[in-house]
């Protein structure tokens, strides 16, 4: 996703576009942890981004998605191949998610979480 986020801005459209990374917390993960694990990876990719991390106990994750991102140009969102007879739910939380936000680019996560099988 980075990647992607890197070519678009070399496009003079999305030159002055301010990339952030926000990061759903999952059960058990340490904030700072995480956000340091973050900076280290666009370090390595000489790439400058705001990073945000949200925490689920905060509200339902659509709200905060919706909260954080309803009003930028683009969201590019990485997901997971479902698994075989969880299409149909999956599809209907990805709806769901979707909804409070603009244009959205869906991309094949690298994970195998089932993030979208949960519930919350």
């Amino acid at each position: 996703m980075l990647l992607l986020t890197y070519i678009l801005k070399l496009n003079d459209e999305w030159k002055s576009a301010e990339p952030r990374v926000l990061k759903v917390l999952s059960r058990g993960e340490d904030k700072e942890k995480v956000g340091d694990e973050i900076n280290e990876k666009l370090y390595r990719a000489r790439f400058e981004a705001k990073i945000e991390i949200i925490d689920p106990r905060e509200g339902s994750i659509r709200d905060l998605i919706g909260s954080y991102s309803s009003k930028t140009d683009l969201v590019i969102l990485g997901l997971p191949v479902p698994s075989p007879g969880t299409e149909e739910i999956v599809a209907s939380r990805i709806r769901n998610l979707l909804s409070p936000l603009g244009t959205a680019l869906l991309v094949r996560s690298v994970t195998q979480k089932e993030f979208f099988l949960e519930e919350g």
